[in-house]
């Protein structure tokens, strides 16, 4: 017969939080990188879209920065990209999800010492849904992992059958203990149950005697009774 370790389960359950917070701690990890390197990469952009977008500003061409525009919005990073005259009116509002919140880079373009207009790009927001997603081959290995352990535990730390053999010998050991004991306590409550019996018994034959005397005494009236009444008669 195969027998479990020691708390096998509770080391399971161990596992598994263990398990749990580390992919936590991926994820949020690999959150914030991504954030940091989404910013990098709206910088950079942000860069060349200042420059490609002045000549354009200058005139206010709107199907120029329409073009552009969606160049870069076309990137999976990029949700909208707003362009505003000094003014601050609307020229060019384009993106997947123009309402959408998430990180902006917003750059003044200038000419000359001169204000073009303004350039705000919003950048997409990380899905943890998406991370996980893209990272299940590392969150599935180390799932494999935990469970490897586990394995590994329970046929490390399984008892082996001098141990079982050990423990069987307490175990009798401490029967044939208890053994006297439970003798005592037996012998002492039939002790008890004879003592009880005896005075019941005794009880008894006190309730006969004082029966069989009020009969005596009954009879011996009854008897001097008859005999009062024949002499009289």
């Amino acid at each position: 017969m195969t027998y479990l370790a020691p708390r096998q389960g509770l080391f399971a359950i161990i596992l598994l939080i263990s398990f749990c917070i580390q992919s936590l701690f991926f994820v949020v990890s690999t959150e914030r990188q991504l954030d940091e390197m989404r910013v990098q990469t709206g910088e950079r952009m942000m860069a060349q879209l200042v420059d490609e977008t002045k000549l354009p500003l200058l005139s206010q061409d709107r199907v120029s920065l329409s073009v552009i525009a969606k160049r870069y919005t076309a990137d999976y990073n990029v949700s909208s990209l707003t362009i505003r005259d000094p003014n601050g009116a609307v020229l060019v509002q384009t993106g997947s999800a123009p309402l959408q919140g998430g990180d902006q880079v917003q750059h003044i373009a200038t000419a000359d010492n001169k204000a073009l207009g303004t350039l705000t790009l919003t950048l997409t927001e990380n899905s943890k849904g998406e991370i996980i997603a893209s990272q299940w081959p590392f969150l599935l290995g180390c799932f494999i992992l935990n469970l490897f352990i586990w394995l590994l535990y329970g046929y490390m730390a399984r008892p082996t059958k001098a141990q079982l053999a050990a423990l069987s010998r307490e175990v009798q050991e401490h029967y044939l203990a208890q053994q006297p004991r439970a003798r005592r306590l037996r012998r002492n409550e039939s002790a008890d149950d004879l003592d009880e019996f005896a005075d019941g018994m005794q009880s008894a034959t006190a309730e006969d005697n004082h029966s069989d005397e009020q009969t005596a005494g009954q009879n011996d009236e009854s008897t001097d009774a008859t005999i009062m009444a024949t002499l009289l008669g």
